[in-house]
């Protein structure tokens, strides 16, 4: 009985929700090498709707810049929630679960996630067959739960990962800092070891300075010798 009461709970719930498809939270970023690729931060913009599997048949034999294009009917008919990356906005961004896109795409009872990314290929890039820029997932199916969906666009394709996106240019400036810092570590280290170098040159100079005076001392000192002895021999021979 307990059990029949939950399932009827269960389809109220999922009725008055338009379906058990579960709500996701999607972030989606861009990667870190993606500057590095493009030269610059390209203007992308990243589709995300729930579709059904008849609406992801479609889209995945769709052309992504005819999609793209100002009054595409796909586009339109699919509602989507859309993020938007520049040089200006390169942060990660969030659509959450209840964003109101979400309550038109649980009305046709989705089974998929479709993202869809709108930025530059190259010509070597443009190959016949799956077009890396789109990408379909599966809904996961719950009751009044909500999961989190983390994408990241990468130099022409777009990408599910496993972990929060981050903001590459925030790991630019990090690097940038990093290696300021071990700049300024080695011209430290550079400046002491020229300091020590000329440390030991002028001690090697005064220590040769000082064997070249003592060797001039001593060669002197035997010059004078002979003469000394010579005087006392004659002094010796006048006494006598």
């Amino acid at each position: 009985m307990k059990k029949f009461a939950g399932l009827t709970l269960l389809s109220v719930f999922c009725a008055l929700s338009s379906g058990c498809a579960t709500r996701m939270t999607v972030q989606a970023g861009l990667s870190e090498n993606i500057k590095e690729y493009y030269s610059i931060y390209p203007s992308v913009e990243i589709d995300v709707a729930a579709v059904t599997a008849e609406e992801a048949d479609e889209l995945k034999k769709a052309n992504v810049d005819s999609y793209f294009s100002v009054g595409n009917a796909m586009r339109e008919s699919l509602s989507p929630y859309t993020f938007a990356f520049s040089a200006e906005q390169t942060a990660p961004q969030t659509m959450k679960y209840n964003v109101p896109q979400w309550d038109k795409w649980l009305e046709k009872e989705p089974e998929k996630i479709a993202v869809i990314a709108n930025m530059p290929r190259k010509a070597d890039e443009k190959e016949k067959g799956k077009d890396p820029r789109i990408l379909i997932l599966d809904m996961s199916s719950g009751f009044m739960h909500h999961k989190d969906l983390y994408v990241e666009a990468k130099p022409g394709s777009i990408v599910r990962i496993f972990k929060e996106p981050t903001d590459p240019e925030k790991i630019a400036e990090q690097k940038r800092k990093e290696a300021e810092k071990i700049k300024k570590k080695e011209a430290r280290k550079e400046a002491k070891e020229k300091k020590a170098a000329k440390k030991k040159a002028a001690e090697k100079k005064a220590a040769e300075k000082k064997a070249a005076e003592k060797k001039a001392a001593e060669k002197k000192a035997a010059e004078e010798k002979p003469k000394e002895n010579t005087y006392k021999k004659s002094t010796s021979r006048n006494k006598g």
